[in-house]
């Protein structure tokens, strides 16, 4: 399939968003406030030369931040117009990347006429898909009008395309629209309307797959690991990819891999509760919770067991 949206390039532009601005703060506060952020800066992270669509460019910290696992399934529903989850699990992504939005929207926060605080084009292409991710959410959920540039932004089309259409509001105008102060509207029947009639680059988002995580719940350390693996390979996800981002150690990957593969050598101690939230954000970030809970109740268990094997041989001996 073709993306329309380039996914690798968008989520490498996120990430060198989010590293600019961590980096940006050393303006505002001290030399040291970078590093309070997101850590040691990786050695090849640069605003000039880092390939950000690296998995872990802009290192550990944002590599694992929720904004990039949010702002894959965004990119995800717009090139397919399939939403992985439900209503609720599209109102968490759209709370979470808010402040992003907000912040690439207010120019003036961001940027000065004398210097960059973040790159200009990175920060175009990925509000350009918060903005289509929004008016989505505002028209299909919400069932508000839309603004005309909302409008253009779903289907695709210059603003000024969509100005035309409402042109000669008494005469049979293609688009129907009112006003409400200075503004324009369309409202949202009318736009999906509108849309249908255009043949615009838009479809309803699907939510024939109504759950992100499987009905059934594991039961035993032989389900869960083919359970995050659809779950691993739903985000679109290699191992290695999963444990780059989320800055693994090879025991810690191999581990992973075992428990996945269902491999009778597992090693349960390699997967720390840690490791379980970070797993649990990177390929469920809208039920990482609920993740959390079916990963732990399955191996805590195993990583007690094995504690106590090892120490009440000696216990007894005393």
């Amino acid at each position: 399939m073709i993306e329309k949206f380039e996914k690798s390039k968008l989520i490498g532009d996120t990430r060198r968003i989010l590293y600019e601005i961590a980096a940006w703060t050393e303006n505002l506060y001290d030399a040291n406030a970078p590093s309070r952020l997101i850590g040691d800066l990786p050695d090849n992270a640069s605003a000039a030369d880092s390939d950000w669509e690296t998995t872990g460019s802009a290192g550990p910290v944002i590599e694992r931040s929720v904004i990039i696992g949010h702002v894959g399934r965004v990119i995800d529903c717009l090139n397919t117009n399939r939403w992985h989850g439900d209503p609720s699990n599209l109102y968490l992504t759209y709370r979470e990347l808010t402040p992003l939005h907000g912040l690439l929207e207010s120019s003036s926060v961001l940027m000065s006429p004398v210097d960059y605080a973040v790159d200009p084009d990175a920060a175009s292409s990925v509000f350009n898909i918060l903005e289509i991710f929004f008016a989505r959410v505002k028209l299909e959920l919400d069932h508000e009008p839309l603004e005309l540039k909302e409008l253009a932004a779903i289907a695709g089309l210059a603003k000024k395309t969509v100005r035309m259409a409402a042109i000669g509001q008494d005469k049979n105008p293609d688009l129907v629209t009112f006003k409400d102060g200075s503004r324009t509207y369309v409202k949202s029947e009318e736009a999906i309307r509108w849309l249908a009639k255009k043949d615009a680059d838009y479809r309803p988002i699907d939510w024939s797959e109504d759950q992100l995580l499987p009905p059934v719940d594991p039961k035993n350390v032989d389900e869960l690991g083919p359970y995050l693996r659809d779950l691993r390979e739903q985000s679109s996800l290699t191992v290695a990819d999963l444990g780059s981002r989320l800055g693994w150690g090879q025991k810690t990957i191999q581990a992973y891999e075992a428990l996945e593969n269902v491999d009778k050598n597992f090693d349960a101690d390699e997967i720390s509760f840690d490791e379980t939230m970070q797993l649990s954000q990177a390929i469920c970030p809208s039920e990482s919770a609920d993740l959390i809970r079916i990963v732990d109740r399955i191996l805590h268990p195993i990583i007690l067991e094995k504690k106590l094997s090892k120490q009440l041989p000696s216990s007894a001996g005393q």
